[in-house]
């Protein structure tokens, strides 16, 4: 399965707390997760400048072999492995997590967001457990920060499909400029 259309691109630096799937407050919980998502923040702006990827145009991903493709900026082409953390839909505004995502059939792209299920079973925190929630975007930023985290992996990129957000771990990222 694929989706295409225009993308916003974010990557999550590292954070100092690790993979903690241990029991944690409910306020650890949450700093954790404003963490994260400052992070990621802060990312966002380190590359909209020399990447351009703010001004991404195009992106497809497969949902079968786990890659993605998209175009940025100026002549810049981008591949990386992904992972379905799971959809935002901006009609109904709630967010379908990968763990249990109906257009995720590969076993394989779910692993991290349920890494993010299993932190939230450790947390007792509810909307990381549901596979469906009432969700806001910026909470589906949120999720996405934390489960990025998590899975220490590369980036988080976020591309629409319809009335959806589509957000997607990312590993092996590579960028370069296209080919004449």
């Amino acid at each position: 399965m694929k989706f295409f259309g225009s993308v916003v691109f974010v990557t999550l630096a590292a954070l100092g707390h690790g993979l903690v799937l241990s029991q944690v407050s409910q306020e650890q919980a949450r700093q954790i997760i404003v963490e994260a998502r400052s992070a990621l923040d802060l990312q966002i702006s380190r590359q909209t400048g020399p990447w351009h990827l703010g001004e991404a145009q195009t992106w497809s991903a497969d949902f079968l072999d786990g890659t993605l493709r998209f175009r940025a900026g100026e002549g810049l082409l981008g591949s990386a492995k992904i992972q379905v953390i799971g959809s935002y839909n901006k009609t109904d505004q709630t967010f379908t997590w990968g763990w249990d995502h109906p257009a995720v059939v590969s076993e394989a792209l779910r692993r991290h967001a349920m890494l993010a299920r299993d932190w939230g079973r450790n947390a007792g925190w509810p909307a990381l457990l549901s596979r469906k929630v009432a969700s806001s975007e910026q909470e589906a930023w949120n999720f996405a920060a934390l489960t990025n985290h998590l899975a220490k992996t590369e980036g988080v990129f976020r591309g629409p499909s319809g009335t959806a957000w589509i957000f997607m771990t990312l590993s092996d990222l590579k960028i370069e400029a296209a080919k004449p």
